[in-house]
């Protein structure tokens, strides 16, 4: 398991919704955490690498970037 951290800009609670829900339909992805205030997603994989996930969080109209 590999846990990831991305920079995300969310402005509202319904940002966070859209993430929480995108990353949470996926296999193997654990343990969201969601800081609207800090911007900042963080996750576990075991099956998607960071730029599969950062692709899948782009998708619901976010601008992101893998946190390092």
């Amino acid at each position: 398991m590999t846990t990831y951290k991305f920079n995300v800009q969310m402005k509202c609670g319904g940002c966070k919704s859209a993430v929480d829900k995108a990353l949470n339909q996926l296999e193997g992805v654990s343990d969201i955490e969601i800081d609207v205030n800090l911007k900042v997603v963080k996750c576990n994989s075991t099956k998607l690498n960071g730029q599969e996930l950062l692709s899948i969080i782009e998708k619901t109209g976010k601008t992101a970037s893998i946190i390092h």
